[in-house]
């Protein structure tokens, strides 16, 4: 702020000595004084239009997806449903919902694994089996009490801008599942 009132003292003292002598005395001319102690503003070039509010939440669907018996573990055989955008938000809500195709004979889980879309990450799921970083949704005992099933909400802390979505089924028996992803800001 000391830097703003000298600067500006300065241009004070300067203009008064660039004025002329018999100017100063003189009390019926007015005196011209500029004071121009601003920065040079930003130039936008192009057009600049926000036709709608950006959104602070969106939903992304997942269509429903046929899933056979496949554990968790045996990356080279998980349904993949797709990709998930989430650059721009913050969290994810996932809800799984699905419907079981017969009767098992043994109970299972049924889910979703989203793994970060990054090159590394995708690389030691594909070679080591590994999942890194990866957000959840499931369903446990999955047959027990009746065809249809859902998962409660699960909530995530998104760190990537995309993932990739999986589908596992370790009942014996094929399911249909769909995925929603409410992302929020």
């Amino acid at each position: 702020m000391k830097k703003k009132i000298r600067s500006l003292a300065m241009v004070l003292t300067l203009a008064a000595a660039a004025l002329p002598a018999h100017a100063a005395d003189s009390k019926d001319e007015a005196q011209n004084v500029r004071v121009t102690n601003f920065p040079a503003t930003q130039e936008v070039k192009g057009s600049v239009a926000v036709p709608d509010p950006i959104p602070a939440a969106i939903l992304q669907s997942f269509a429903t997806t046929t899933v056979p018996p496949v554990e968790p573990s045996d990356v080279a055989h998980l349904v993949n449903l797709g990709t998930l955008k989430t650059a721009g938000f913050t969290e994810a809500v996932l809800s799984l919902r699905g419907t079981l195709k017969g009767s098992p004979a043994k109970l299972g889980t049924v889910g979703v694994m989203l793994v970060p879309d990054e090159p590394a990450v995708i690389q030691v799921l594909e070679e080591d089996g590994i999942a890194e970083f990866p957000l959840r949704a499931e369903v446990a005992d999955v047959g027990k009490s009746g065809t249809h099933f859902a998962s409660l909400p699960a909530r995530s802390l998104v760190a990537f801008p995309s993932y990739r979505v999986y589908a596992y089924n370790s009942t014996d028996k094929t399911v249909a599942v769909a995925l929603y992803a409410y992302l929020t800001q």
